[in-house]
């Protein structure tokens, strides 16, 4: 599976070709390096409520009961990690600079579901079962999870249209062995 597990750290993804030479320039690499990569920055766009992230154990749960993953706006309530609980977690930082936050990625398996049989929520789930020691080592009890599909507002699957989205993978049996 084309599976990415990724924990948040307080990198910077921004690169240069060149080193600014300007003070106009420097202010904008670091407002771009600073940007999404800080706790106080990954704090605020948290609390905006346009993004919300799963709790770890809500989809070890969902996986151990074999049930598939909802759009965001059919979850339950507490289904979501909140900001204050991931800063209480986070607490004053730790050595290595670590969020309790974590991000998945993979192709969707159909444009109006990316995971209608729950084979990447059991994948998922497997990781965070097999990690969570881990990150109990740096204090974290619970995790928040960066999912596209129950993180943010989806469009009702009844709307969607073939030609809308573009396949990003093969067909026939290239497809069928990627997803194995």
């Amino acid at each position: 599976l084309g599976l990415l597990l990724s924990s948040c750290t307080m990198g910077c993804c921004f690169s240069t070709t060149t080193p600014p030479n300007t003070a106009t320039e420097q202010n904008v690499l670091a407002t771009a390096r600073e940007r999404y990569t800080t706790p106080h920055a990954i704090w605020e766009a948290l609390s905006t409520d346009h993004v919300k992230l799963l709790r770890a154990s809500y989809l070890v749960k969902l996986a151990r009961e074999g049930r598939v993953l909802c759009r965001r706006q059919e979850l339950p309530p507490d289904a979501f990690i909140g900001v204050e609980e991931l800063k209480s977690l986070y607490g004053d930082g730790n050595r290595d600079g670590v969020l309790p936050v974590l991000s998945v990625s993979f192709c969707w398996d159909t444009p109006p579901h990316p995971d209608p049989s729950g084979k990447q929520v059991a994948t998922v789930a497997a990781a965070l079962e097999r990690e969570m020691p881990e990150y109990a080592k740096m204090g974290f009890t619970e995790m928040g999870v960066f999912w596209d599909w129950a993180a943010l507002y989806q469009k009702d699957p009844e709307y969607f249209q073939e030609t809308e989205t573009p396949g990003a993978k093969p067909e026939g049996p290239e497809r069928d062995a990627f997803l194995e």
